[in-house]
């Protein structure tokens, strides 16, 4: 019985392990319309699911940004910032195939 209740514990916990190995990424570049990088911009994703934001961040110095241990899903990205109009993809996908998604550089206007 005790071995049964072991062997059942670490199946259990294996597989916790690899549910949190399958989080992907998402990142990008956000800049002004002269290409200038943009720091301080918010970038908020989204669940498609039930509209609930899972991840927020800033972009950093160089524009830069990044979301991480994202669970396979399908994404909005909202990405605002005061004096510019709003940008949102709605099209994201995280999945075994797309874990980590470039989104490149993002212009804002």
């Amino acid at each position: 019985m005790r071995k049964a209740l072991v062997i059942v514990f670490l199946v259990f916990n294996s597989l916790q392990l690899f549910a949190q190995s399958t989080t992907g990424s998402i990142w990008g570049r956000i800049t002004d319309s002269l290409q200038q990088p943009l720091e301080g911009v918010s970038v908020m994703l989204i669940s498609n699911a039930n509209n609930i934001t899972v991840k927020s961040a800033l972009s950093d110095d160089k524009g830069a940004f990044v979301l991480e241990n994202i669970k396979p899903g399908s994404y909005k990205v909202v990405i605002s910032m005061t004096g510019f109009r709003q940008y949102s993809d709605s099209s994201l996908i995280v999945n075994k195939e797309t874990m980590n998604v470039d989104l490149g550089f993002i212009k804002l206007l």
